[in-house]
């Protein structure tokens, strides 16, 4: 797949970025994951202000993050994902709920490929609000999502670290959000390790 001429320009409105390029076995091309914050922190507060019915100058963030409260939704983020097998972004689309989703047509008259397949890597954008990474983080960390499609949300979690560190903690996969594990059949793996999910990942 020729490079996207979007991957060369950024969007105006971002308050700021993180740009993650991974590497993964199976894939012939690699995949790039650029995540930006869109509103501030205080948005959060101002939200927190009119609930308490007083002025909140500044919110604990993590504790925020962490106890899931609705000022979490006022944190919005864009996420451009380019060069992701098809079937991966089709697992990212279940998520509907906070997230609004791009997705690259295939349809030969708009310049696709019409013999694509569920490996032919396209670009996903996601919209998506706090709240909405944290829900899709603990479907998509699980050890029993695809290892692919674990290896974009690593990326986007490990760009999170950088971004939003006190978001990027709160996103975890199930069995480490619940204390256990509620799937059919369990992976086994007691400790879950986000370093291990991405050690073929590097921060550019």
């Amino acid at each position: 797949m020729k490079n996207s001429p979007l991957i060369s320009v950024s969007p105006e409105f971002a308050e700021s970025e993180t740009i993650v390029k991974a590497k993964i076995r199976g894939l012939s091309s690699d995949i790039s994951v650029r995540v930006y914050k869109v509103t501030p922190t205080s948005f959060a507060a101002r939200a927190c202000s009119f609930t308490e019915n007083k002025v909140i100058p500044k919110v604990n963030m993590r504790a925020l993050y962490r106890a899931e409260h609705s000022p979490i939704r006022t944190q919005l983020f864009w996420i451009e994902l380019f060069n992701i097998p098809t079937f991966v972004s089709v697992h990212f689309v279940r998520h509907k709920i906070g997230v609004e989703h791009f997705v690259q047509s295939n349809r030969e008259d708009r310049g696709g490929d019409i013999k694509a397949d569920r490996l032919t890597p396209i670009n996903h954008l996601m919209f998506a609000n706090a709240n909405a990474l944290i829900h899709m983080a603990r479907k998509r960390l699980c050890n029993r999502s695809h290892i692919i499609t674990q290896a974009v949300m690593g990326a986007i979690t490990l760009a999170m670290h950088y971004l939003d560190p006190d978001l990027a903690v709160a996103m975890v996969p199930e069995c480490k959000y619940r204390g256990r594990c509620p799937e059919y059949k369990p992976c086994g793996q007691e400790i879950w390790d986000l370093e291990a999910k991405l050690k073929n990942a590097q921060i550019v």
